[in-house]
């Protein structure tokens, strides 16, 4: 049997140390069945996020916002790339 896909999007905005233990937290779910791919929109954080992310985190796919994008379009964006991974 195939594994389900599941994309899981969170838009963020100078949350570095909220995203890193939601990223944590979602390390510690059963896989099994499953394939998780993450996706964070930064919208152009200046606290470091998206470096840490990289860091601690690589296979976590970062997309990038300038700042305007707010919950709605971050999300929006968030799932613009996950529909890329079928």
């Amino acid at each position: 049997m195939k594994n389900r896909k599941v994309e899981i999007v969170t838009p963020v905005h100078n949350r570095r140390d909220l995203t890193l233990q939601f990223l944590k937290s979602l390390e510690r779910i059963d896989r099994t069945g499953i394939d998780i791919h993450a996706i964070i929109v930064d919208d152009g954080s200046t606290d470091g996020t998206a470096e840490a992310i990289r860091k601690h985190f690589p296979q976590v796919e970062i997309v990038k916002g300038d700042g305007s994008l707010w919950y709605t379009g971050g999300t929006n964006r968030g799932i613009e790339a996950a529909l890329k991974h079928d």
